[in-house]
């Protein structure tokens, strides 16, 4: 166990991976993470399955309607660099079979 402010452990022989102390490793990790991240704004798609026709439809499409506000008030508050939401809605009409 290393003392605070004591150097890293140098390799061993035969280590093929280099020992990045955590700081660092954590720093790395969030810096690769942002580069990832698109310059531009991107339009991210939710999936919405639920009985859609049938008996129970009205069901369904009062909560798309309630989602699709959402994504509406989200949409309209986002900057310009800010990801974009679209609510793609799949007709489960009520049995697991078609759902998928």
């Amino acid at each position: 166990m290393r003392r605070s402010g004591s150097q890293p452990t140098p390799p061993r022989p035969g280590d093929t991976h280099a020992r990045i102390p955590p700081r660092p490793a954590l720093a790395l990790a969030i810096a690769t993470l942002i580069a990832a991240l698109p310059a531009a704004a991107e339009t991210v798609k939710i999936g919405f399955i639920e009985v859609l026709s049938g008996p129970f439809a009205k069901a369904g499409e009062g909560s798309l309607a309630q989602l699709r506000e959402v994504v509406l008030q989200l949409n309209a508050q986002a900057g310009p660099k800010d990801p974009t939401f679209e609510v793609v809605p799949f007709d489960g009409k009520g049995a697991p079979q078609e759902s998928g």
